[in-house]
């Protein structure tokens, strides 16, 4: 039989154990979180938030989830809907999608929070980045724009996926940032870069809902796209997302600056001083390519011996994804860019203008 007397001790005990543990977890915890925060990241703008969206507070999920709308498309002729996505509201009277849920669709509309349906004009689309931009007829009071970050994530940072997958009202799914600066293969010739890897649960019907990230009020960080196995979902980052879609309303249509080559990420025998592969193989000339005219780099020149493109604009390059982030956030077409490229040995320079991959 148990003393009452060691009975009572072990329960003080308890009690004084589990105020230590609870005094310790709330010196930890602020500890955690400040790594998210306190990252050396890349800003992509200087102001706000990308899309020029100011607020009084900060918005809070549910507030976020307010802006997300599930969109609907129609083939010509055709009474019964085949497509579904999501997108949401980024900027006054405009929505960001994916173009794979509107392509090959001539009538779009859209259901907001309240239940409110309305019909929707596609502004433009780009293939290359799988963005695209919708007007709608318009937009009730409560859906606010959803600001975008102007920092780039942060592997662990916690995140959650608003859309409507298989058709369900607007379903949030919580993860983290599982990798960033990754390509993403489409399919076109050329991969998306800055692309964001995350394990919140996606599903077919997420397609174009947001990517948002909670450690500064919500804010989206990339626009959801595709699943690649299990726990693996992958977002085009809102850097690429708000370059195309500024592009889009302002000029009709996106704009790439453009090389005109295909490269791969076979560095056989270059290193740099600290003994890291670097430099980008050129695999090919494409036709009606800024590089046609420079009779040093012919594509039977190419095809018999290896060049590398090794620096771009004083930027050391490394790979593939890296050449064409630079190239798609920083460049504009018909900006000069001064590459070094090495072949045999020997480096030689070039200036090249570039040109808009979009109309090639």
């Amino acid at each position: 039989m148990i003393d009452l007397k060691e009975a009572l001790i072990g329960f003080l005990l308890s009690i004084f154990i589990v105020l230590i543990g609870l005094v310790i977890g709330s010196y930890l915890l602020p500890i955690a979180v400040s790594d998210y925060t306190n990252s050396d990241t890349m800003n992509y703008g200087t102001g706000e938030t990308l899309n020029t969206v100011n607020y009084d507070g900060e918005l809070t999920l549910d507030e976020a989830q307010e802006g997300v709308v599930t969109i609907y498309g129609k083939q010509e002729g055709e009474e019964d809907i085949s497509s579904q996505g999501s997108g949401f509201l980024y900027a006054d009277n405009y929505i960001m999608t994916n173009e794979h849920v509107v392509a090959g669709h001539s009538e779009f509309f859209v259901q907001y929070q309240n239940g409110d349906w309305v019909n929707v004009s596609l502004v433009g689309s780009d293939m290359h980045t799988d963005i695209a931009i919708l007007k709608p007829d318009s937009v009730p009071d409560s859906v606010p724009v959803l600001p975008l970050q102007t920092s780039e994530p942060v592997v662990g940072e916690p995140t959650f996926a608003i859309g409507a997958p298989s058709g369900l009202d607007t379903t949030i799914t919580e993860g983290v940032v599982s990798a960033k600066n990754l390509s993403m293969h489409i399919e076109t010739n050329y991969p998306i870069p800055d692309t964001i890897q995350t394990d919140s649960a996606l599903n077919p019907g997420n397609s174009g809902g947001p990517l948002v990230s909670t450690t500064d009020g919500a804010k989206v960080i990339g626009v959801n796209r595709a699943t690649q196995g299990e726990n693996i979902g992958l977002a085009v980052s809102s850097n690429i997302a708000h370059n195309v879609g500024k592009s889009i309303i302002e000029k009709g249509s996106p704009e790439h600056a453009h090389l005109g080559i295909l490269t791969s990420d076979d560095h056989s025998y270059i290193a740099d001083d600290n003994g890291r592969d670097y430099g980008v193989l050129i695999d090919e000339i494409e036709d009606d390519s800024p590089f046609e005219n420079q009779t040093l780099f012919t594509q039977d020149r190419i095809s018999e011996s290896d060049y590398f493109i090794i620096k771009i604009d004083d930027k050391d390059i490394y790979t593939s994804e890296q050449l064409y982030s630079y190239l798609m956030s920083e460049k504009e077409p018909g900006d000069i860019v001064d590459l070094h490229i090495y072949n045999d040995g020997e480096v030689n320079e070039r200036s090249i203008q570039l040109k808009n991959r979009a109309l090639l």
